[in-house]
């Protein structure tokens, strides 16, 4: 058994923290009702706009490896094709690498998705432009 003191003690000490404490309720939640097909949509959207955040990889590796091709080779005449024709092809594929490489890194620039965006297109506000009862 307690003895009176520790009791009342114990009943004044949790009457004093329930007092001076204070309690957050943060219970709002929104549920979104959709349906398979909607979000299979919303995920191949997503993966599209990830994979472009990405796509200036493939490009700029390619044009460094030509470039430095063409800092370090001295072309010669092969398989019949003489070695400033072979060059010509190394210019005219830096060329093109190069533009593919800005167009990538643009679209990457200008490709932004984050978890938000997902949700946002999930919901049917985002979708119609009204929300749905």
């Amino acid at each position: 058994m307690t003895d009176p003191q520790h009791a009342q003690f114990e009943k004044s000490f949790a009457k004093n923290i329930i007092q001076s404490s204070k309690t957050h309720v943060n219970l709002g939640q929104d549920i979104i009702v959709t349906t398979e097909d909607k979000v299979r949509l919303c995920m191949t959207h997503h993966a599209q706009r990830m994979s472009n955040k990405t796509a200036w990889i493939g490009p700029v590796s390619l044009l460094v490896t030509i470039l430095l091709v063409l800092l370090t080779a001295v072309f010669h005449d092969t398989m019949g094709i003489p070695k400033d024709t072979w060059h010509a092809i190394f210019l005219l594929a830096a060329a093109a690498t190069l533009i593919w490489s800005i167009v990538a890194i643009i679209k990457a620039l200008r490709t932004s998705t984050s978890i938000d965006k997902i949700v946002d297109e999930l919901k049917p506000s985002s979708n119609t432009g009204t929300p749905q009862a």
